[in-house]
């Protein structure tokens, strides 16, 4: 748990994610904080959506119905969004949302502009749009659960993207600043909790591929890629 427990409203878009996801969710999302809002918005007489029904008593989620006033129109998600406002005024730390969509992002922007904490968690294919505007997206198409150093340089995909991200912000001493790289790869959809770590600097001390200098403390680390034998 963080030193500073939040308060937390989750809410779920059920005919966007998947049931088989709420139990990584729920785990990652409570080190934040207590969820004191849980609410699960569908059209509960699909048939599609009954396999959350063990989900709904067993995280004790409210259950939000609404039915199609237009075929092929998921009336939910203004439903979600005017619940989202209406809680506004509340004591809320953090705003969560279990979809992958984009159609929420307007909705996102209204929080940030509040000075909201927002926490999404979606699938890759979510527009870079929606990734970006998120205080945080957490990636949920890999399992959640912390990746061994063997496991995270594995990943071509993700040891790419921290190359290129580093590469990116470089200098001519190919130093990078750490801050702007961890803004680069936020721009990118990247979420070290995806991989099992709170931290981004967390998870770069663990896959060791580059040279972190924290001398002077985070705010002015820098960090070149520990194939570049001269850095100056």
């Amino acid at each position: 748990m963080r030193n500073d427990p939040k308060t937390i409203a989750l809410y779920i878009d059920c005919e966007n994610i998947s049931y088989k996801r709420l139990d990584e969710i729920i785990e990652q999302l409570s080190s934040y904080g207590e969820i004191i809002i849980r609410r699960a918005y569908g059209n509960w007489q699909k048939e599609n959506l009954k396999a959350w029904n063990d989900k709904l008593y067993e995280y004790a989620l409210k259950p939000i119905h609404h039915l199609e006033y237009a075929k092929g129109k998921n009336s939910s998600d203004m439903t979600l969004a005017i619940d989202v406002m209406n809680m506004l005024s509340r004591n809320i730390d953090i705003f969560a949302f279990a979809s992958s969509d984009s159609d929420f992002t307007p909705l996102i922007m209204e929080l940030r502009e509040h000075s909201k904490r927002v926490l999404c968690f979606g699938e890759s294919k979510a527009s870079q749009l929606y990734k970006q505007i998120c205080t945080d997206f957490i990636c949920i198409d890999a399992q959640f659960g912390k990746k061994t150093r063997k496991e995270l340089r594995q990943d071509t995909r993700l040891v790419n993207m921290l190359r290129n991200a580093v590469d990116e912000e470089k200098n001519e001493n190919a130093h990078a600043s750490f801050f702007s790289v961890e803004a680069n790869l936020k721009r990118n959809g990247f979420s070290a909790t995806t991989f099992g770590y709170e931290k981004l600097s967390d998870l770069l001390k663990e896959i060791d591929i580059f040279e972190i200098d924290v001398k002077q403390g985070l705010h002015k680390a820098i960090l070149w890629d520990k194939r570049v034998r001269n850095h100056g």
